[in-house]
């Protein structure tokens, strides 16, 4: 499915567009900006190879983005933080990013949750530019046969499973200068996600039992070269 159009104007919504990209300067080495690739592909690019591409929560200055990782009508799971890995870089590279989270201190409601993402990571593929800022792409879950996003109390009375699949999706950046790197404000999210909810705690967190599809997510990150 085709990422819905996400550009400044969201951005600034939920705060990101306070932040005034800085002018283009000499970017320490591994150092990810987004360039300008043919065709209007977007191309991410660092001034340095090899390089790490990692992230984490958007936090510059007064400002914490948002790290929603599972809601609906009746239930909100959002996290302190999240770990991206995009692997190691040898070249700019288009058409396709494959990136593994790992999120931290996460809380259902007010109810603390475990999320195991057990080798599932998010695949957008198709990636083209539409203007400054504006994005569309192909999103997905991946996972190894047999393995699901999982989301679950301690106490095991609310298990969430979120399966592989394509989702509905929005996404959008800003090159910035931040502590004197150039870096990639990003923010993502997705919506009509499929689950399947188990146990009581999830009827009194107001989820109820079965499969859904009807939740949705929303990350503000910072992305960065690791030389």
């Amino acid at each position: 499915m085709k990422f819905a159009r996400l550009g400044l104007a969201l951005l600034a919504a939920t705060a990101i567009g306070a932040l005034v990209a800085a002018p283009a300067s000499a970017a320490p080495a591994g150092v990810y900006r987004t360039g300008g690739g043919e065709a209007g592909e977007v191309m991410l690019e660092a001034s340095a190879y090899p390089v790490q591409l990692i992230g984490e929560r958007l936090q510059p200055g007064p400002f914490l983005g948002d790290l929603v990782l599972f809601e609906t009508e009746d239930a909100k799971g959002v996290c302190e933080d999240v770990e991206l890995d995009g692997g190691e870089r040898s070249e700019p590279s288009t058409g396709g990013y494959l990136l593994q989270a790992n999120y931290l201190e996460c809380e259902l409601d007010t109810v603390s949750v475990n999320v195991d993402m057990d080798t599932c990571m998010y695949l957008y593929t198709n990636v083209e530019l539409v203007k400054g800022g504006e994005y569309v792409s192909d999103a997905s879950i991946i996972c190894k046969e047999g393995h699901a996003i999982k989301i679950a109390d301690p106490g095991g009375s609310c298990n969430l499973t979120i399966p592989p699949q394509a989702f509905n999706g929005v996404v959008g950046t800003i090159n910035y200068t931040l502590g004197g790197q150039d870096v990639i404000l990003g923010s993502t999210g997705g919506s009509g996600m499929k689950y399947t909810a188990k146990g009581f705690g999830c009827v009194l967190l107001g989820i109820g039992e079965g499969t859904f599809e009807n939740a949705s997510s929303k990350l503000d990150t910072v992305l960065r070269g690791d030389a």
